[in-house]
C-alpha cells in the first residue's frame, strides 16, 4: 500500500519517525539504493508537460501560480534528504532534488515503467481505463500520481526516483 503525501501527512511521518530508508545493492555493481518504507508519492493536477520522451516525462509548473506545491515539494525533499544524512551510510555526495528549481517554475521528472513499448502506467479518459499512449509535449494531464520509488546512490551523486503510476484524463 502506497500512502499518498500531503503536507499534515509528510509532518505526521517526520513526528512519528514513521519513514524509514532500506538499502540495497545493485547487481554486479558496487552502487546502491535506499528504498523508501512506507511507499509514498503524491498527486498532481493541471499538470503541463515541458519534455517527454519513452523512458521519462517532465511535468512544469508556476511557481506563481502554484506556490504551495512548490513549498510542499520542498518540505518532501528536505524530510527524505535528512533521513539519508543521517542514516549509518551517509557520505557526503551531490544530492539532486525531488524537483528543479527554475527562476519562475519548477519541474518534476519522472520515470516511465515499461517494456518495449508497453506501458505499466494506468491511465483513464473520462473516467474509462484505457492503454497509456504517450501524450503529446506540451499537453495537460488532468491528474497524475507519482511514486518515490527510491534514492539511487551512483559514484558522487546522490538523487530521486520517480515513478509515473497514473493518468487521469477528465
Amino acid at each position: 500500500m502506497t500512502i499518498i503525501l500531503n503536507s499534515e501527512i509528510i509532518d505526521e511521518l517526520k513526528t512519528n519517525k514513521i519513514i524509514n530508508l532500506n538499502k540495497k545493492y545493485q547487481k554486479n555493481s558496487s552502487d546502491y539504493n535506499f528504498f523508501i518504507t512506507p511507499n509514498i508519492g503524491f498527486k498532481l493536477y493541471n499538470v503541463k508537460i515541458s519534455d517527454i520522451s519513452i523512458n521519462h516525462i517532465v511535468f512544469e509548473y508556476s511557481k506563481k501560480d502554484y506556490l504551495n506545491l512548490f513549498v510542499f515539494l520542498k518540505k518532501v525533499n528536505e524530510h527524505i534528504i535528512d533521513l539519508y544524512k543521517n542514516s549509518d551510510s551517509y557520505e557526503s555526495k551531490t544530492i539532486y532534488n525531488l524537483f528543479v528549481d527554475k527562476q519562475d517554475s519548477f519541474t518534476i521528472r519522472c520515470h516511465l515503467p515499461h517494456n518495449k513499448f508497453k506501458y505499466f502506467i494506468t491511465n483513464y479518459e473520462n473516467n474509462i481505463e484505457k492503454i497509456f499512449n504517450l501524450p503529446k509535449k506540451y499537453s495537460t494531464i488532468d491528474e497524475v500520481y507519482i511514486d518515490i520509488r527510491n534514492l539511487w546512490i551512483k559514484n558522487e551523486k546522490v538523487g530521486f526516483n520517480l515513478e509515473l503510476k497514473e493518468t487521469r484524463f477528465i
